[in-house]
């Protein structure tokens, strides 16, 4: 069983999660899809997606976690039927700090181009970061 989390496990568990984010002096925030566990979102992550942070309102920013979020769990639902899923490094970088920067992007890669991708809504296209 899985779970998938608006923050950048082992950053800011459990509930208010994307407003921790959002107020901190963080220069990337995020999401992860971990092992459920019977310790709250202490798990091994198995997929990860981060997103650079913008200067930008929360409701932007909350948008732009749920289009990438919500993109990274399709993705990864697709790649549970087609390859072995692996457990990812720990992020143990101060995410704070500009080494954080090289980890931007969807962990593992992202199985489809942006051109394939549907959107329910047009301006979602706006907010996903491939």
């Amino acid at each position: 069983m899985f779970n998938c989390h608006p923050s950048l496990l082992p950053y800011y568990i459990g509930m208010g999660a994307v407003q921790k984010s959002f107020t901190s002096n963080d220069l990337i925030y995020g999401a992860t899809i971990h092992y459920a566990t019977k310790d709250v979102d202490c798990g091994e992550p198995v997929a990860r997606c981060v997103l650079h942070k913008r200067q930008e309102e929360f409701a932007d920013y909350n948008h732009r976690l749920f289009v990438n979020q919500a993109f990274m769990l399709l993705n990864f639902i697709y790649t549970l039927g087609t390859k072995k899923i692996s457990p990812l490094k720990e992020l143990s970088v101060p995410l704070d700090s500009l080494e954080a920067l090289k980890f931007a992007g969807f962990n593992p890669r992202a199985s489809c181009d942006l051109k394939d991708v549907k959107f329910f809504n047009p301006y979602d296209k706006e907010f996903l970061e491939l």
